[in-house]
């Protein structure tokens, strides 16, 4: 593949998009479960007169919880700059259905999107498209690596949990309140510990907000959806994601560690269901972020996983922005197209590997003064396969990942370029 001219990695066009409009999108019902429909959401990439490259999308929100209808501002912003198709997926949530069944059902989302593909209704290439997710959805992503065929092209994984056998992730911290903050007032802790155990599928949701802060007239306005529904039931599934996170039992509703018989059962179900079970020299090229100051996971667990593909061999980047909290990309206004074009040519091979921490750095792309002297002070860990880390601080990441404008691209990379006009 020849020379192609590629959008300017350093744009400075903004779209505020935490409670804005929204670019042109269309929802779709991917399946139908016990009586739910699975949802997802395409944010069409604005140039579609030719099949583009999409990116799956699987949000967060401790299994309990989330939304597909509104990603973070930054993964919206870089797609349409990129002229990339941004496809935002809900899946059933815990604790009516199990994590499998969470993989399962964004398995049949991406092959509902393959039915799509390059048709009206979604001009996109199926076979080129990334996988990723944050959190729980960066779990989910890992996970879902080897069910599709063809495989993506990477999978991008932000501040993810990968091994559920860790104790940090059942254990609640030793200063915990008396009392979870933030409930409905609809159930007592008796009932929602009843509810966490409940597993009829037939209740499954595939949204629920994290908090009860906003009314069914802004969450419909905000996620521009008529779907919503402050009914208790709703209210219940909120409620269980902060009594989750009170009790840090969020893995074992996922899990459905009460139907498990014995503590054997419970390791052996924990180990097999861990993202790690499904890595092999045959995984996808993988990115990884997380923020040094994690407060609800370790950045411990993503290096782990990290030396693990990298052992087996398997192109693997790891990022750790240090200071950041769990979710910090949140705060992000703006995505840029050096943010989106390196971080999927990277996992696709059209860079090489040092190339992702450059596009991820953020800088000048942050919502805040603050947040933006803070940007100065990010470090990089670069993991090669094979070899070591070959980037530990900011000035040498910033003297070595240095991305040419215009750049040949392999045939088999995921090649993201502006179209010549």
């Amino acid at each position: 593949m020849g020379q192609r001219e590629r959008l300017s990695l350093h744009s400075t066009t903004t779209m505020s998009l935490s409670d804005g409009p929204l670019p042109p999108f269309s929802d779709h019902v991917y399946s139908v479960k016990s009586g739910v429909e699975l949802l997802l959401r395409i944010f069409h990439a604005p140039d579609s007169s030719s099949a583009t490259p999409y990116i799956v999308l699987l949000h967060g929100g401790a299994y309990t919880s989330g939304q597909h209808f509104r990603p973070y501002p930054w993964w919206i912003t870089g797609t349409q700059q990129a002229n990339i198709a941004l496809i935002s997926v809900a899946y059933r949530l815990s604790p009516r259905v199990d994590y499998d069944a969470m993989v399962t059902d964004c398995q049949e989302a991406c092959r509902f999107v393959r039915g799509l593909a390059n048709t009206p209704a979604l001009r996109v290439d199926p076979d080129n498209f990334v996988v990723a997710g944050s959190s729980a959805g960066g779990s989910l992503a890992l996970s879902l690596a080897t069910r599709l065929h063809p495989p993506p092209r990477g999978i991008v994984a932000f501040y993810a949990p990968t091994d559920f056998t860790d104790p940090d992730l059942y254990t609640p911290p030793p200063d915990v309140a008396s009392h979870p903050s933030g409930l409905s007032g609809l159930y007592n802790l008796e009932e929602l510990e009843r509810a966490s155990t409940d597993h009829d599928s037939r209740k499954a949701l595939v949204f629920a907000p994290g908090k009860h802060d906003q009314s069914e007239q802004e969450l419909r306005a905000l996620w521009k959806t008529d779907r919503v529904s402050l009914t208790p039931e709703s209210k219940l599934q909120t409620d269980l994601m902060l009594y989750g996170g009170w009790r840090m039992s969020w893995l074992s509703m996922a899990l459905q560690k009460s139907r498990v018989p014995d503590e054997v059962a419970w390791r052996i179900r924990q180990e097999s269901q861990s993202p790690l079970s499904a890595f092999t020299e045959a995984f996808p090229p993988t990115v990884f972020v997380h923020g040094t100051a994690d407060e609800l996971l370790s950045a411990g667990q993503t290096k782990r996983a990290a030396d693990r593909l990298n052992t087996l061999g398997v192109r693997t980047t790891a990022w750790f922005p240090t200071g950041k909290k769990h979710a910090f990309d949140r705060r992000i206004q703006v995505g840029t197209t050096g943010n989106m074009l390196t971080m999927i040519d990277l996992v696709a091979g059209g860079h090489g590997l040092a190339d992702c921490a450059a596009g991820f750095r953020f800088c000048g792309s942050l919502s805040t003064p603050t947040e933006r002297v803070a940007c100065a002070s990010l470090s990089y860990t670069i993991i090669h396969s094979p070899g070591p880390a070959v980037a530990n601080d900011q000035q040498a990441a910033a003297s070595a990942f240095v991305v040419s404008p215009s750049h040949s691209l392999p045939s088999a990379s995921l090649h993201l370029t502006a179209p010549k006009h």
